[in-house]
């Protein structure tokens, strides 16, 4: 069965997120496989651990997709940010990337900082 929006947008943000200091943590890298997980027939699954393992693809993925219903930005930007804490704390990178994705889901970086703020808690 195909990703929905929602699931394609979720692993493109997570990918850039956890690439996004330029250090794949084994957790970082963990969580997108999981998420992978059940959810695509292997050969498919293939195809998306290539995206995932480059963030040029990754970047390349992201201007291809469609935008999700409006209702899923803030679950699709709290799971990116999970990616962010998978090593205890998220750096300033990951957040620039983050505003960027919420950008692209058009939510203003402001409302994204506060959520990552809630989050933290």
């Amino acid at each position: 069965m195909p990703l929905s929006p929602e699931q394609e947008w979720t692993i493109v943000a997570c990918g850039l997120v956890a690439h996004a200091d330029g250090i794949l943590e084994i957790g970082e890298w963990d969580q997108v496989l999981w998420m992978l997980d059940d959810r695509l027939p292997a050969g498919e699954a293939v195809g998306w651990l290539d995206v995932l393992a480059d963030r040029s693809a990754l970047l390349a993925k992201l201007d291809t997709l469609a935008l999700p219903p409006p209702f899923f930005a803030e679950t699709i930007l709290e799971r990116a940010w999970r990616m962010a804490l998978a090593d205890g704390r998220g750096s300033e990178d990951e957040a620039a990337v983050h505003d960027d994705i919420a950008r692209r889901l058009d939510i203003d970086a402001g409302e994204a900082a506060q959520w990552r703020a809630g989050w933290l808690q």
